[in-house]
C-alpha cells in the first residue's frame, strides 16, 4: 500500500493490538507502518522500564547491612516510655485520691471528670468562637507560627537521627 493509504498511527496501533486482521495484514505488507509499529513497541517497552525500575540485585543485603549498622537508640524510648508510665500512674492515683480510696470511688471520680471535661469543651468552643469573631487575623498568625515552629522542630529532630 502507498503512504497516502496508510491509516493513522493511533488507528493502526489500536487495530493491531485489538486483532483487526485487515490492519495486521497492512502492517505486514507496508514497511513504513511496520517500522512505525516497531518504534512504538520499543518506546512503550522503554516507558514501562522507566515506570517500574528494578532494584539492584543486592538491595536486600544492603538494606539489612544498614539496619544492622545503625541500631535504634534504646535510651530515648525507655525515657519516653517511663515518662508516659509516670504520668499515667499519677493520673490514676489522682483519680483514686479525689474520688475516694475504693475502686468505685475512682470510677465516680472518673465520671465526674468526664462530665467536667464536657463542660470545659463547650466553654472552649464558645471562647474560640468569640476569639475568632473579634481577632481572626492575629489568631491565624499565631496558629501559623506555632504550627511552623513545631513542624520545623520535628523536621530537625527527625533529620538528626538519619544517617547519610
Amino acid at each position: 500500500m502507498s503512504e497516502n493509504l496508510c491509516p493513522e498511527l493511533e488507528t493502526l496501533v489500536l487495530g493491531v493490538a485489538g486483532g483487526d486482521e485487515k490492519l495486521q495484514a497492512h502492517a505486514r505488507s507496508c514497511p513504513s507502518c511496520a517500522a512505525a509499529l516497531e518504534e512504538h513497541r520499543q518506546l512503550e517497552k522503554d516507558l514501562f522500564r522507566l515506570v517500574d525500575p528494578l532494584p539492584p540485585p543486592d538491595f536486600t543485603r544492603m538494606v539489612m547491612a544498614r539496619v544492622a549498622a545503625a541500631p535504634a537508640p534504646l535510651g530515648r524510648e525507655v525515657k519516653a516510655g517511663g515518662g508516659i508510665l509516670v504520668v499515667s500512674l499519677a493520673l490514676f492515683v489522682g483519680f483514686l485520691v479525689r474520688g475516694g480510696t475504693t475502686w468505685a470511688g475512682a470510677g465516680v471520680g472518673f465520671a465526674r471528670a468526664l462530665l467536667e471535661l464536657r463542660t470545659v469543651a463547650v466553654a472552649l468552643g464558645n471562647g474560640l468562637t468569640a476569639l475568632w469573631s473579634t481577632a481572626a487575623i492575629p489568631l491565624v498568625a499565631i496558629s501559623f507560627l506555632v504550627l511552623a515552629t513545631t513542624l520545623f522542630g520535628l523536621k530537625r529532630l527527625a533529620g538528626s537521627t538519619q544517617s547519610a
